[in-house]
């Protein structure tokens, strides 16, 4: 189906329903979906017609489209303008439109009006498939990957390519992801205050939290093994270019683990949100969140504003995700411009070294929850494919952390408050890709420079992993780590050229480590739905 089309008039009402039941039935649109097109089809035809309520034969076309698995209904009426849900806040409950109105407001961001030549035009959005979501990512992918080996091919002129970076490609993305990490970081923070505060008591808190510590920490124990074990098979690389323009870069990086445990306390609460330090800012959300579910009647207003800045920044967001295609386009073509295909090559051991514990992610991941949760593997990990291009090609995990959290609700059913706790908290404690590849690149870098290993060097080495894992920084923060085993600083700058790459996989697959965690808490918490769960396109 692409779009189908009929007239519903005020006689033919009911047999429009029951038509309309029959097409969406057809596209397996849920029982759920199908109570809110009933809804908003006649909402929508009463103010339409309110408008005309001069005409006896006032009728409206109503059509049926589908793409890319995306439904919609789109009604169109000849009159009057009839519908402006900005001006709702202008009417009182005694004008006639107001009670039909109020109804529509409720599902205004589900709503497009518009109005062209006399007709009013309102499109009803359905279904919003997650994998057209996918489908454009992949797309934005694949056309960076295009447009950096097209620009290193036809453009030998070094330095029209680094204009072309710095001007054209550095400038859109440096803004694209300004403009997302300024509204990610602060709907992170609001996003576990709200579920912090919506949580009943203490307890509770402390029981998900440590529930959420039970399932994150073995598992990224688990993958730096893993990683370990990997990068020791792989053994040495000799002959791999030294990236030394970046040497000045790491050094003046350097993470002391001191500094992270001392520094997840801020010198006040501004410093957070300045420089953009989850750790930090998942600190003051907890504490204060804490606070406000233990106060009585006197913080009502503070709740309030809370709720209001996490809806708000969450309307926010949604205006800025569509432009996550462009993005993705960009980074690519800028990754291809540095790598291209023989130097990606050259890195091959590595690069699908760290590639694999991505599937591997994936299928622990459905294989857990069908163990822990008795429910079907397969539809989890169906699921999961379809959202990992995304943290993939973003390689970042806060900017598409509001993605992570709607993917979490909408598609796997999982309860929205809980996963607004959750998820942010659980960023931190679930960087398995990240640890994962540093892990492997340690040991690789540990047998290039003759590093022996025993007992207690490993339990060190592990235990170094483990602890930097935290900090989310990837190969930035191991320089000093690497000194104290003898690996030299600046061995680092031999493997950093291709850390973006091993990033990507990397940001994959910590977001679906994360994702993995928060649903199990869920399901202990019995707060899945499973209706949702198993509902597949």
């Amino acid at each position: 189906m692409k779009e189908i089309v009929n007239t519903i008039t005020e006689s033919n009402l009911p047999e429009i329903m029951s038509w309309l039941k029959k097409v969406l039935g057809e596209n397996k649109v849920n029982p759920k979906e199908f109570g809110f097109a009933e809804l908003m089809v006649e909402e929508i035809f009463e103010q339409l017609k309110y408008k005309n309520r001069n005409r006896e034969d006032f009728s409206a076309l109503i059509k049926v489209r589908k793409r890319f698995n995306e439904i919609s209904i789109e009604m169109e009426g000849v009159g009057e303008k009839a519908l402006s849900l900005g001006l709702f806040y202008e009417l009182s409950p005694e004008d006639e439109e107001y009670a039909g109105l109020d109804i529509l407001n409720a599902y205004k961001k589900q709503l497009r009006l518009y109005r062209k030549r006399n007709i009013n035009i309102v499109i009803i959005k359905l279904h919003e498939s997650e994998k057209t979501r996918t489908i454009r990512t992949v797309i934005g992918l694949f056309n960076g990957i295009v447009i950096g080996l097209l620009l290193n091919h036809f453009i030998a002129d070094t330095s029209k390519i680094t204009w072309v970076e710095h001007n054209i490609l550095n400038s859109v993305q440096t803004m694209f992801l300004n403009v997302l990490i300024l509204v990610a970081a602060p709907q992170i923070f609001f996003s576990i205050l709200s579920g912090i505060m919506n949580i009943s008591s203490s307890s509770s808190f402390s029981r998900i939290g440590s529930k959420l510590l039970a399932f994150s920490l073995p598992k990224l124990g688990f993958y730096i093994i893993l990683g370990l074990l990997i990068g020791n098979q792989i053994g040495g690389i000799a002959n791999i270019p030294n990236f030394t323009d970046v040497e000045e870069i790491i050094v003046s990086s350097d993470y002391l683990i001191r500094d992270m445990i001392v520094g997840i306390i801020p010198e006040n609460i501004i410093v957070p949100f300045g420089s953009n330090n989850v750790l930090q800012m998942l600190f003051i959300a907890c504490v204060s969140g804490v606070v406000l579910s233990r106060a009585g009647s006197w913080a009502n207003w503070a709740r309030d504003g809370i709720e209001f800045f996490n809806h708000f920044l969450s309307e926010l967001m949604d205006m800025i995700l569509p432009f996550i295609p462009l993005a993705v386009t960009v980074s690519m073509t800028r990754l291809m411009l540095h790598t291209g295909i023989s130097t990606i090559f050259n890195y091959g051991k590595i690069i699908l070294a760290s590639a694999i514990g991505l599937p591997i992610c994936i299928l622990l991941s459905g294989l857990m929850v069908g163990i822990i949760c008795r429910l079907s593997p397969v539809v989890y990990i169906k699921k999961l494919i379809k959202f990992i291009p995304l943290p993939f090609s973003l390689s970042n995990s806060t900017a598409c952390m509001p993605s992570v959290m709607s993917f979490c609700h909408k598609e796997l059913g999982m309860d929205e408050k809980k996963v607004g706790f959750s998820i942010p908290l659980g960023m931190q404690m679930n960087m398995d890709g990240t640890g994962y590849y540093v892990a492997i690149i340690s040991m690789v870098l540990a047998h290039t420079f003759g590093i022996s290993f025993d007992v207690n060097v490993c339990i060190s080495f592990f235990l170094a992993q483990f602890l930097t894992s935290f900090t989310g920084m990837g190969l930035i923060a191991m320089p000093s780590i690497y000194l104290s085993f003898g690996i030299p600083e600046f061995a680092i700058t031999m493997v950093i050229g291709i850390e973006p790459i091993l990033d990507m996989f990397g940001t994959a697959q910590s977001v679906a480590g994360n994702i993995l965690s928060s649903f199990l808490v869920c399901h202990k918490e019995k707060s899945i739905d499973k209706e949702v769960y198993t509902y597949l396109e």
